[in-house]
């Protein structure tokens, strides 16, 4: 045999074998959304948000008038694959003051990792004291979080869709059952662990609580991977801003936003 017939012998040998293995992996991935054979993800919404209810929420989107603020959620997304190599991450988003703004930047940076192409995201509620707006991009709502880590239902039944595509929300769920011990590390880490491996392409992105509730906050810092601190606008003093990086940890903060700077919105 000729050395350009044992090349082509070969190449449809390896074409054969790595279809084989992409096609047993997209069985076995069958019960989770499945993305392609090629790992772009295919995941469909029972129905698209409008861009209405985005501009009402201070969601991003591609066409928003304010495209400076697009770019910024942009930047912010850019910059945050840069250093974690594009991995599977949980990114833990915070801030140093009660509502300094957290769970806007929460939202807004899981819905601009959602545009990426080669991206999905999830928005996991972990401030179980707050009630975000974003919770109305969610139809029923009553299950999330909460029920998941004490009562132990199917995580597929707290997994809910957005209308933005490629992106999911696991709200707070029912605050009646929340205590001392909700966010203890085996559980938090088996639950990561699970969402941002079940696809090939998945950022978590926590909306969690301030440095005052810093009980829970140090809990949850025991189980992800990096974090986000907010630092709200001309509110917070230095003091408190050292605060926040040592409850986390230098090693794992990526990096700080300075929210709600005067405006904004203009």
């Amino acid at each position: 045999m000729g050395k350009i017939e044992e090349a082509l012998r070969k190449a449809r040998a390896e074409r054969k074998s790595t279809y084989d293995i992409d096609k047993k992996a997209l069985v076995k991935n069958s019960v989770h959304e499945t993305s392609t054979i090629m790992h772009i993800p295919v995941m469909p919404e029972n129905k698209i948000v409008s861009k209405q209810k985005l501009a009402e929420l201070k969601i991003i989107y591609q066409e928003m008038q304010n495209q400076n603020i697009l770019n910024e959620f942009r930047a912010l997304r850019a910059t945050i694959l840069q250093k974690t190599k594009g991995k599977n991450i949980s990114l833990l988003v915070y801030s140093t003051e009660v509502d300094g703004g957290t769970s806007y930047i929460a939202i807004n940076l899981a819905t601009a990792i959602a545009l990426d192409k080669q991206k999905t995201a999830l928005l996991l509620n972990c401030n179980l004291n707050e009630t975000p707006d974003y919770e109305s991009l969610v139809e029923n709502n009553e299950r999330g979080l909460i029920d998941y880590l004490t009562e132990g239902i199917d995580l597929t039944k707290v997994i809910h869709h957005t209308g933005i595509p490629k992106l999911r929300i696991i709200p707070a769920g029912s605050k009646a059952h929340i205590d001392d011990e909700l966010f203890t590390k085996n559980k938090m880490q088996h639950l990561l662990l699970e969402l941002k491996n079940r696809y090939a392409d998945r950022i978590v992105v926590i909306d969690a609580p301030p440095i005052t509730e810093s009980a829970d906050l140090k809990l949850l810092t025991e189980s992800i991977d990096y974090a986000l601190l907010v630092i709200p606008y001309a509110k917070t003093k230095t003091k408190k801003v050292h605060k926040a990086i040592n409850i986390i940890g230098k090693e794992k903060i990526i990096g700080a936003v300075i929210n709600n700077i005067p405006d904004i919105f203009q």
